[in-house]
């Protein structure tokens, strides 16, 4: 099974069984992917791996840090790699890396869907909002 760090996983305590293994993917530059480690382990003995392939995170653009208000932006190959690493899939085609003009495309669409602007947690001048500031203010 393979999950990012997020409630639905509470279930899998309840219900998975010790015979599973869950790859818990790491969505933002908070820890719950280790919490959720240790339920799953505690409750069911069920084996945990957490991928941490995260290169950066997007915040609203009035926020500061990473929180339940921002997503994280995963390295594609690195997540295919302990994936594969711990035999949870199968295909033998490398996952590619996003270039900055999907990357980008993807930020924007997002931004247009929540009508919201997102800046990078660590610094990254290659991209740009796609939404004015002054459009922040509703």
């Amino acid at each position: 099974m393979i999950s990012v760090d997020c409630s639905p996983l509470h279930l899998i305590g309840y219900v998975g069984n010790a015979d599973q293994t869950v790859a818990i993917l790491r969505r933002r530059s908070l820890d719950f992917g280790d919490l959720f480690a240790r339920q799953l382990t505690g409750f069911k003995g069920i084996r945990c791996l957490t991928v941490d392939a995260l290169k950066n995170d997007w915040l609203p653009l009035n926020t500061n840090r990473p929180s339940r208000s921002s997503f994280g932006e995963i390295d594609f190959p690195e997540t295919y790699r302990a994936l594969k690493e711990a035999d949870l899939i199968r295909s033998e085609i490398p996952w590619t890396p996003l270039t900055l003009e999907e990357r980008n495309r993807d930020l924007h669409r997002i931004e247009a869907m929540h009508e919201m602007a997102f800046k990078p947690f660590k610094p990254d001048s290659s991209f740009q909002t796609s939404i004015q500031a002054a459009d922040q203010s509703s």
